[in-house]
């Protein structure tokens, strides 16, 4: 979408898995760009995954330094709700400390926070409490963001919370299909060009963006 739209980006971060060798735009082939930050299983805080202590508010700031982003991406608190018995709320003032280190890093980063996606309540045990979890805790991380606390920052709370239907989840009901991510990367793609530039001849890349998605991998 940023090719065929003539913006220029550069993808930063440690990791650079799990990732297509090239992808299709409108009218071009392009090579992608396979640098990202993305860290499936990882919690805000706490035990993610496979009971793995592995969570953001450990690793952010290390990789800020290395990456050093200019647009950053979030979108996390799916693995809290999954595999820790906290509340909403608890998940949610995890947030606020990652948020702040993040912005304590840099005032001039431009920082993205989507609300999670929905989690089936078929597909999952305790499915309907886990999902009416997700669904406080995007409530709260609306208001949170949206409200005085961060007014003044570089900071935009991104609501998807109402783009995705059950045909958008996996059978796990935690993951998106491959059209549910088309949806998501339209929905990031529509708030980050407006910062951009269009592509010029000779121009310097935009750099963009340290890329944080977690969805409970």
């Amino acid at each position: 979408m940023f090719k065929d739209n003539g913006y220029r980006v550069n993808f930063v971060g440690s990791a650079t898995s799990e990732n297509p060798e090239i992808v299709l735009g409108q009218n071009n082939t392009y090579v992608f760009d396979k640098e990202h930050q993305g860290h499936g299983g990882f919690a805000i805080a706490g035990v993610g995954a496979s009971n793995a202590w592995s969570d953001l508010n450990s690793e952010i700031e290390d990789w800020l330094k290395q990456a050093r982003p200019d647009i950053i991406l979030l979108m996390a608190g799916t693995n809290d709700i999954l595999f820790q018995n906290e509340s909403p709320e608890d998940t949610v003032n995890e947030m606020i400390l990652l948020i702040d280190k993040i912005l304590a890093w840099s005032d001039q980063v431009y920082l993205f926070v989507s609300s999670i996606p929905p989690i089936k309540p078929s597909a999952l045990k305790d499915g309907t409490l886990k999902n009416q979890k997700a669904d406080k805790y995007n409530n709260l991380l609306a208001n949170l963001l949206t409200g005085e606390s961060y007014k003044n920052k570089n900071i935009r709370f991104i609501n998807n919370r109402n783009i995705f239907t059950p045909e958008h989840m996996l059978e796990d009901g935690i993951h998106l299909t491959p059209e549910g991510y088309k949806k998501l990367a339209h929905a990031w793609f529509k708030i980050m060009i407006g910062i951009g530039t269009r592509e010029k001849q000779d121009d310097i890349p935009i750099d963009v963006p340290l890329e944080i998605e977690i969805y409970g991998s």
